[in-house]
């Protein structure tokens, strides 16, 4: 089955997939960080390019894909929840 082929990238992908639900949670039912939002979709989008890597393009060429989009996912989750932890000691 699926799992014994790609069985660590499905795993990573759940992974990736929980913290960018967690991070859309919440920015849509926090009320102040709606400036976000350029940061959590470039973060949808790193995480598409890595599905397409994973997925469909396979090889060194799907790898490319992948290190681009973990790049742009990691990048923007380090901006939203650098900008988030600020926020919140500026509220204190």
């Amino acid at each position: 089955m699926w799992w014994q082929w790609y069985g660590s990238e499905t795993i990573m992908m759940l992974i990736f997939a929980g913290i960018s639900i967690g991070t859309g949670r919440h920015l849509f039912l926090s009320k102040t960080d709606k400036v976000l939002a350029i940061s959590f979709v470039s973060m949808v989008i790193g995480f598409c390019m890595m599905l397409v890597g994973v997925g469909y393009i396979r090889g060194f060429d799907g790898m490319g894909w992948f290190v681009y989009g973990l790049l742009l996912y990691g990048g923007s989750l380090l901006v939203y929840l650098t900008f988030t932890i600020f926020r919140l000691k500026r509220e204190e």
